[in-house]
């Protein structure tokens, strides 16, 4: 998926259909939270960074959407180093 953009379609099967069962017993809980929506009339992107254990890369995805919700731009990459924490700076 390096460099694809991501459509609406995609976004669905990939927020709607997370099963913790698949994911396993290295992911840790966090509080729920909601995601807000910006301003009318701007753009707010959001990211987030991962890494398997053992690999020396991690995989970035960034999301852009507008003020009602609806994606208007993705992209994942895969980026050599070290660590999650090196991703994410």
């Amino acid at each position: 998926m390096q460099g694809e953009i991501v459509s609406d379609a995609q976004e669905q099967r990939l927020m709607g259909s997370t099963d913790q069962s698949q994911i396993g017993a290295s992911v840790s809980q966090t509080n729920e939270s909601r995601w807000v929506r910006p301003p009318l009339g701007t753009v707010k992107f959001n990211s987030d960074v991962a890494m398997k254990d053992g690999r020396n890369f991690v995989v970035i995805a960034e999301v852009a959407r507008n003020h009602t919700g609806k994606v208007i731009n993705g992209i994942t990459k895969k980026i050599d180093c070290s660590s999650a924490l090196v991703g994410e700076a």
